[in-house]
């Protein structure tokens, strides 16, 4: 199992870090993590330390932010998985602001997990048919996706930017890649 450790580009202005992802396959998070990552310098810096050298995306050297890191003794301890259907939730973003969401489908994988001793509880989501609760116009609007590369976003180009209906949105699908560490993860399984 790998840990990829990047700038955090989700936190306020006035505050900078770092986020980890994990993944069974490096191979397959770098085909997917590039098509979303739009600074170049930082795919550079990401295959440099793929193919085995010393580099960190943050402000430091500090051998803990290597971005590739492995442990090949990890050890996925219990996994499951868990399915919703047309419910509301509300999420926080990097200033503690919460935006709710209806989502007709949610699919959440949990895994508990060992990496390089440390015990971590990761999740992955896929939703199927999100749109954001407009609390002004009392509308459904759509939902757009800012930070760091770690949403994989399906929408049709016939999805209105607000709506009265919500099942116009249904065709929406969202994917999330990687995770934070304190608790939400993916596996990049099928």
């Amino acid at each position: 199992m790998y840990k990829i450790t990047l700038f955090d580009c989700n936190c306020s202005g006035f505050v900078s870090g770092t986020v980890n992802y994990y993944c069974e396959d490096i191979h397959r998070f770098e085909e997917e993590w590039v098509k979303l990552e739009n600074d170049q310098e930082r795919i550079r810096r990401f295959k440099r330390s793929i193919s085995g050298e010393f580099v960190t995306d943050y402000y430091t050297d500090d051998e803990e932010l290597n971005i590739v890191q492995e442990d090949k003794h990890a050890e996925i301890y219990f996994e499951k998985d868990v399915l919703l259907r047309d419910k509301e939730i509300e999420l926080f973003n990097s200033y503690r602001w919460t935006e709710r969401f209806r989502v007709h489908t949610l699919k959440i994988h949990m895994a508990y997990i060992r990496f390089q001793g440390m015990f971590l509880r990761l999740m992955s989501y896929r939703i199927e048919g999100i749109a954001m609760l407009e609390p002004i116009w009392g509308k459904y609007a759509a939902v757009h996706c800012y930070g760091s590369r770690i949403l994989k976003s399906i929408r049709p180009v016939s999805i209105p930017g607000y709506s009265d209906r919500v099942e116009d949105f249904d065709d929406v699908r969202l994917r999330r890649l990687l995770t934070y560490p304190w608790g939400i993860f993916v596996l990049l399984r099928k």
